[in-house]
């Protein structure tokens, strides 16, 4: 899975949030917990972006599950 990180003032948070809605292949935005992203999200999600809160310390664990190959058991 792709990742891109971005860091953005306030100020560009319109901007994002529209680039970000019109995105096709943005399935999923994960966002560091702050309390200064709280209106970031309200953004988002009225434009119907899913987003996923995580604290800093479990963003890189959500990052590395979601990257595990799953296993799959086929039937004979």
């Amino acid at each position: 899975m792709p990742v891109l990180s971005i860091i953005a003032c306030e100020m560009l948070e319109d901007e994002l949030v529209y680039v970000l809605s019109k995105d096709q292949n943005a399935v999923r935005l994960i966002i560091v917990e702050k309390k200064q992203c709280f209106r970031f999200v309200r953004k988002l999600k009225s434009r119907n972006c899913q987003v996923r809160l995580f604290p800093p310390d479990r963003i890189s664990y959500f990052v590395k599950q979601m990257n595990r190959p799953v296993s799959m058991k086929i039937p004979n």
